[in-house]
């Protein structure tokens, strides 16, 4: 019979599951940031689509590497040590893409970031195994992986009110006010010519009394902010003729045409505080380059600087398994009589023999991989383009799209929870129904989805909405309970590493599949091309619609001949 929870046991059960679920939200902070720097990266230093598809193929490659090595390496010496490396190489790279200037340099460092990153998953999920058992994993496992959903929100809020506030320029923000009073100076330039009308005539005297050989007087550095500031509260900077000349990115070129399309009375509803705020603002900043402050610095090192906080909570208080604080070890199901189920640190690590014949013979495991190829393929595709294709094809300020693209992960909470439950109260267990049924609900949303973006806001925010929910219940059942399931509290790291590591195969690919489909078909496209891969995954899980591990099995004919 397995052993009675004690109260410690109980209660480094809650210090086990809280470490391990703030480590993991944690390493979105310093992940998802740079689906919201991309846009402003576009902006400010060029990178296009393609550009983008090679980074996020860096990060990718090296991610999808590591998670077959260190699940291996979480099994063998631990996750505490494996994970609390992770966090702390992530926090570095993050804190040097704060000073990227060049494609390489953002290569070299994403590719650092991913290895990083990759201790993450099969790590915490190696963590939580030793300490829940099998029949209470499914809701266990499902709240415990809300750490990526709300991970993910947290990190996008936070990257999108790091790159968007405070609205109104300050002091700070002027990088270059010698150079820019300069070219406001000059009369020739129809944007200087437009802005300095509107300055008091104060302001200009001190403007025209600058000759440009020193640096600028701190009266004028603080006109120039004061007098930009209440030119970009409106009304709408941009006029065709005023701005010919100015090199804008392509997401502005698209805002300002989308905006044109609008009616006027569209456009000034449209245009209202905050809103206008951050349109003008980003027309003065593309007017006048390398003028102002870059703003998607602090969209890398704000994350940083609460990672090495999380990192230094988990690998200082979290424990790998009971038998380190002297508890006995918990057994997977309730007839389990083997001798570690019963006494503390009578049997030792699994050799790394048995740890790789467990998980690299077992099919039930590259089952799963598959479906989680095909399933990775497409969250990531949505959650690093999410944003720049609200921006670009639906004409939402970066802040609308910003803040809109949290529902998908908010909402995604919702589905995990419900996998977990449905999958342990209503399937006795098991995850393969579950999992099936979420992938064919997603193939359906997706099908539709164009058409409700195409309708109204309300109508994307719903599909985003939806599309997360169906995404995210399967993505996390399958990954976490699921791997733990396949691979057994031994090698539940190498499982989850193997699983998670073919999955971040489809998400390698995903940047390119992304720039082919929108760059062909469009945008609309690609909902369409997630119907059929949502759709494969959905079967492929269906084969083993009934399936339990063997050692459930045994425990169940153990109970039943007890009984």
């Amino acid at each position: 019979m397995a052993i009675t929870l004690t109260r410690k046991h109980r209660s480094w059960r809650y210090r086990v599951f809280a470490l391990s679920w703030l480590a993991y939200a944690g390493f979105y902070l310093c992940r998802k940031n740079f689906s919201i720097a991309m846009p402003l990266l576009s902006r400010d230093l060029g990178f296009t689509k393609d550009n983008f598809a090679m980074l996020l193929f860096c990060y990718s490659f090296f991610y999808a590497m590591g998670q077959f090595y260190n699940g291996f390496l979480s099994d063998k010496f631990g996750p505490r040590l494996i994970v609390g490396i992770g966090l702390f190489i992530s926090v570095l790279a993050n804190i040097f893409l704060g000073f990227g200037a060049s494609l390489v340099v953002f290569a070299l460092l994403l590719c650092i970031n991913g290895t990083g990153q990759s201790t993450g998953w099969s790590g915490t999920v190696k963590n939580m195994a030793p300490w829940f058992r099998r029949k209470e994993r499914g809701v266990v496992m499902s709240w415990w992986s809300t750490c990526y959903v709300v991970g993910a929100v947290a990190a996008t809020g936070l990257a999108t009110f790091v790159v968007t506030h405070p609205v109104l320029l300050r002091s700070g923000d002027l990088i270059d006010p010698s150079g820019l009073a300069i070219q406001l100076s000059n009369e020739e330039n129809s944007v200087s010519k437009y802005l300095t009308e509107h300055f008091s005539p104060e302001s200009r005297r001190l403007l025209e009394a600058h000759d440009g050989t020193g640096p600028v007087s701190q009266s004028l550095h603080e006109v120039l902010v004061t007098e930009l500031n209440g030119v970009i509260q409106g009304p709408w900077l941009y006029d065709e003729q005023r701005f010919v000349g100015v090199e804008l990115s392509e997401g502005t070129r698209k805002n300002i045409q989308n905006m044109l399309d609008k009616t006027p009375e569209e456009r000034e509803r449209e245009l209202k505080g905050n809103n206008c705020i951050y349109a003008n603002r980003t027309l003065l900043e593309e007017a006048y380059p390398r003028k102002f402050k870059l703003k998607w610095c602090r969209s890398f090192w704000v994350p940083a600087a609460l990672l090495v906080c999380i990192a230094m909570c988990f690998t200082g208080f979290t424990r790998n398994k009971p038998a380190e604080v002297g508890l006995s070890e918990i057994a997977e199901d309730d007839f389990d009589n083997s001798e570690s189920a019963q006494n503390p640190g009578t049997a030792g690590g699994p050799s790394s023999k048995e740890i790789l014949t467990i998980v690299l013979k077992n099919p039930v495991v590259w089952l799963i991989s598959s479906m989680y190829f095909f399933t990775k393929m497409g969250r990531y595709a949505i959650f690093f383009w999410l944003p720049l294709y609200m921006v670009e094809h639906l004409g939402y300020s970066l802040a609308e799209a910003g803040y809109t693209s949290i529902l998908y992960e908010a909402v995604g909470f919702a589905g995990i929870v419900a996998a977990g439950y449905v999958s342990d109260k209503v399937f006795q267990a098991r995850r393969m129904p579950v999992g099936a049924l979420g992938m064919w609900g997603l193939a359906i949303i997706c099908l539709f989805h164009p058409r409700l973006a195409a309708w109204s806001h309300l109508g994307n925010a719903i599909g985003i909405s939806l599309i997360g929910f169906f995404t995210y219940g399967p993505d996390a059942l399958m990954s976490s309970a699921a791997a733990i399931d396949a691979g057994s509290p031994k090698a539940a790291g190498l499982a989850a590493g193997v699983i998670n590591g073919v999955g971040s195969l489809g998400q390698m690919i995903s940047p390119f599949v992304v720039t082919f489909i929108v760059s062909v078909l469009g945008w609309d496209s690609l909902f369409y091309f997630f119907v059929i891969i949502a759709a494969i995954a959905g079967c492929l899980l269906a084969i083993k619609w009934n399936w339990v591990p063997e050692a459930h099995k045994r425990a169940a004919e153990t109970e039943e001949s007890i009984g």
